[in-house]
């Protein structure tokens, strides 16, 4: 079964879908504040992509990665009102867990893990993109040793507050 993003009110506890479509999986919601037009809480999230989706002659039904085997989840804009979906990731390369880094007053990064196969490279490092999608490139990762391909990135989260605000923390292991 796909999966799909909820909201709880915590005070009644009731529980209400945000995305409808049970056709893709969405994952990772992540709010990202209001829209600036429309007052609309937006998150993003980690999509499926479909072949309405992609605007060009493409065979399969979802968008599968590079060796055609499993669905390609890529980093989306939900507007949680009117369910409009955005695609701002465009690598067929498992782009997920995303959270938006600030940077004192300058345009927020979303930074997520996407996998990184090169060679004899198989792993997951971290990305960064703006929050519209441009300037996508590594932000972490490419330091470790390439024969590491083991060595995965993983669930990037900011420190609000205390002694190491503004850091990055992380996971590193392998997966299986």
């Amino acid at each position: 079964r796909n999966l799909a993003i909820f909201k709880m009110d915590i005070s009644s506890k009731k529980i209400t879908p945000i995305t409808h479509d049970y056709s893709v999986s969405y994952s990772y919601p992540t709010y990202i504040g209001n829209d600036e037009d429309t007052d609309h809480e937006m998150l993003l999230i980690s999509k499926t992509v479909t072949k309405k989706d992609i605007p060009m002659n493409y065979k399969q039904g979802v968008m599968l990665d590079e060796y055609d085997r499993h669905q390609a989840p890529l980093i989306h804009k939900l507007d949680t009102v009117t369910g409009t979906v955005t695609r701002i990731g465009f690598n067929n390369s498992h782009q997920t867990e995303q959270v938006v880094v600030n940077q004192n007053g300058n345009v927020p990064l979303v930074v997520f893990t996407e996998w990184e196969h090169q060679a004899s490279v198989n792993r997951f490092s971290l990305w960064k993109m703006q929050i519209d999608g441009s300037d996508t490139f590594m932000f972490y990762g490419d330091e470790a040793n390439t024969k590491d391909t083991d060595e995965n990135i993983y669930q990037a989260r900011q420190i609000k507050t205390g002694k190491y605000k503004d850091y990055i923390i992380m996971g590193q292991a392998g997966r299986t």
